[in-house]
């Protein structure tokens, strides 16, 4: 029997995906938002700055969640004709998408409140 992904798994995925499609679309207007702040000026939030507050908030606590399951549940076997490189550069990936989905709402949050 061929071993799947868990269907919350593949929810949380496309989930996260989803939200940092958002962050992107959303990073012009922290980043000005984020420059008025460094100069001083007051009032320098909106509606779609508070939205990429908050969607880098959902990330890390969906990446809370996923990785607890990630580490819990068997994965599908990798292709038996993929070189043994190949296998581990693809978890040297994964590893470090996973790092950044932490990092950055990290980050961003300790850049953006410490002001």
């Amino acid at each position: 029997m061929v071993k799947k992904y868990l269907p919350a798994q593949i929810l949380l995925h496309w989930l996260v995906l989803g939200f940092v499609a958002l962050q992107y679309l959303l990073h012009e207007p922290i980043s000005e938002s984020f420059e008025k702040r460094l100069e001083g000026a007051e009032g320098a939030t909106s509606g779609l700055v508070a939205l990429h507050i908050f969607g880098g908030t959902l990330i890390l606590v969906l990446m809370m969640v996923r990785l607890p399951l990630r580490l819990s549940n068997e994965l599908p076997a990798y292709p038996k004709e993929n070189a043994p490189l190949q296998k581990l550069l693809s978890q040297i990936v994964h590893w470090s998408f996973y790092g950044l989905l932490f990092l950055l709402p990290l980050t961003g949050a300790v850049a953006w409140f410490r002001l």
